[in-house]
């Protein structure tokens, strides 16, 4: 089985060469405003990230990869998506 990282660069790769097809792709590079920082943000922390559609779904995925022996996985709310997306990093404030 083939890694999901090579595919998603490469998925990330031809987004990025379809995007230069357009008009010039530096002309808003650094007057992007707020709007552009927001969608930035979005990007990372979210569209690049798996999403599942409920807190349970989620859960069954981190069973299963508790099975295969990867621990400290959980699962939290994408404020961006409302979709729910795992992690090892801890809860905020814990």
């Amino acid at each position: 089985m083939g890694s999901r990282k090579r595919s998603a660069r490469a998925r990330r790769v031809a987004e990025f060469k379809a995007s230069l097809a357009g008009p010039d792709p530096l002309a808003d590079a650094f007057g992007r405003g707020a709007e552009g920082r927001q969608e930035a943000l979005r990007r990372k922390a979210c569209t690049s990230k798996r999403r599942y559609a409920s807190r349970s779904e989620a859960e069954e995925v981190i069973a299963a990869r508790a099975a295969e022996g990867v621990r400290g996985l959980r699962c939290y709310r994408c404020p961006h998506c409302d979709g729910w997306h795992l992690t090892h990093r801890p809860p905020e404030g814990a």
